[in-house]
């Protein structure tokens, strides 16, 4: 379970969890963890939750 307060990021074409991960200071694994993805497969204007 994860704890804490979050933004929220809208998923841009050509973009990664790599680079989301980049761009916010988060570690894919995560991003996985925190958005209860299965995988590294997102979409476009997927909204993902990030750390504050």
């Amino acid at each position: 379970m994860v704890f804490g307060k979050f933004d929220t990021y809208t998923v841009k074409s050509g973009v990664t969890l790599w680079s989301i991960g980049t761009y916010c200071n988060i570690t894919v694994l995560e991003l996985i963890k925190l958005n209860g993805l299965t995988g590294s497969l997102i979409y476009q204007n997927q909204t993902l939750k990030i750390r504050k």
